[in-house]
């Protein structure tokens, strides 16, 4: 089954979807939402990994773009009394 476009496919699938029993129809009809579901999750999936990229993206952005305070080695030494 070679095909070369959109229309060409759509119009085997309903050619062969009306040669089916109505029974057989309602299961083609229900695989049809379930795809749907699929594709609309994996979509919110990765617009969600694109917001988390873009939040952390920025967040890393924003510790880099921080001034460094100095400390000198007298700082950081403990005093003993």
């Amino acid at each position: 089954m070679q095909t070369n476009s959109k229309p060409e496919i759509f119009e085997q699938i309903v050619k062969v979807i009306q040669s089916f029993p109505y029974q057989m129809q309602v299961e083609v009809l229900d695989f049809i939402g379930y795809l749907k579901s699929k594709v609309a999750t994996e979509q919110e999936r990765r617009e969600d990994m694109e917001w988390s990229y873009l939040s952390l993206t920025n967040a890393v952005k924003d510790i880099d773009d921080e001034k460094e305070e100095g400390y000198s080695e007298a700082d950081l030494k403990e005093k003993w009394l």
